[in-house]
């Protein structure tokens, strides 16, 4: 009835049926449930260890969406709404290790989203790791009793369509906010400057970008070798983006030398592609459309930095 009458009718009128009463909500003093059209959950608890809470569903919904965008198998780790592991792997246990492997220390208490079925390889490797909650397409059945054996861990079995898209609506200075529109689109990317990534490093940038599209802006997403090793999201200015997703990763151990970068906006100043170049990443990708454009398409050829342009930017707010 919303797509087919108007997009933003006169008067909107929301109805849902409650689903799923929380644990508690944003902090253990709020109430909290979770509504839907159908009454329906969108996964199947296969355990449910501790009842699910509401920051437990932001985190399944950020890591889903993100898993969602990768070839499987790939895994996901968010924690707080932002990733701070994803991967891809020839086998769901490589695409898991190498996920938990990207930022060990920020996924402890995370949640985990695999895009495509969980074994009993990947499942001993969460075994001694603390996550909140499982998520997959599927389970192996030796798997799911390894994981059944963690008393406090949720496991969710996605159901087998995802859901399509809905307009998000926002309490928004005492009333709400409604937004239409998609919000992972890739854009066209076209080369700017006079470096040309290689095909390695596009393939990065790929999964940089989609890490970029899923963390709260401004961020920036590094990836080397189909692995992300540092995220800095959340930051008032895009340099400061640039230096932690850097500090994250070298205090993890990677190396950042031939790494990717994506950026969900355009740099207004040279000196985010700077600090990039001057700590080893050898192709960004971003949005452009700065008045600046030309200062950092400079800086990139200065550096032998392969720079891309979607034409597209993916704020979260």
């Amino acid at each position: 009835r919303w797509m087919g009458e108007e997009e933003f009718p006169e008067i909107l009128a929301l109805s849902g049926r409650r689903a799923l009463t929380l644990r508690y909500g944003e902090n253990p003093h709020q109430r909290a449930a979770w509504y839907s059209a159908s009454g329906e959950l969108p996964f199947e608890p296969l355990h449910e260890g501790k009842e699910i809470s509401w920051n437990n569903l932001l985190d399944v919904d950020a890591a889903l969406s993100l898993a969602r965008q990768l070839p499987a198998p790939a895994a996901v780790v968010v924690k707080h709404t932002n990733p701070c592991g994803a991967a891809l792997g020839r086998s769901s246990a490589e695409a898991i290790r190498r996920a938990w492997q990207g930022d060990s220390l920020s996924a402890f208490g995370g949640i985990l989203a695999l895009n495509g079925v969980l074994d009993s390889e990947a499942a001993a490797h969460l075994k001694d790791n603390f996550v909140e909650v499982v998520v997959a397409s599927g389970f192996d059945p030796a798997a799911l009793e390894i994981l059944r054996a963690k008393k406090g861990l949720r496991i969710l079995k996605t159901r087998a369509a995802a859901q399509p898209a809905a307009p998000e609506v926002r309490s928004l200075l005492g009333g709400l906010g409604v937004q239409a529109g998609e919000a992972w689109i890739r854009g066209d990317w076209s080369p700017a400057g006079k470096h040309a990534a290689s095909p390695a490093s596009l393939a990065d940038l790929e999964l940089a970008w989609w890490c970029a599209s899923a963390g709260r802006s401004n961020g920036i997403a590094l990836v080397k070798d189909g692995m992300l090793i540092g995220m800095g999201t959340g930051q008032t200015s895009r340099v400061d983006a640039v230096h932690m997703a850097i500090y994250k990763a070298q205090r993890c151990g990677h190396e950042v030398k031939g790494a990717a970068l994506a950026s969900d906006g355009f740099f207004p100043f040279r000196d985010g592609v700077d600090l990039a170049a001057e700590s080893g990443v050898s192709a960004i990708v971003q949005p452009g459309g700065s008045r600046r454009d030309s200062e950092v398409i400079e800086a990139a050829d200065e550096h032998g930095v392969a720079m891309l342009m979607t034409g597209k930017r993916c704020f979260r707010h």
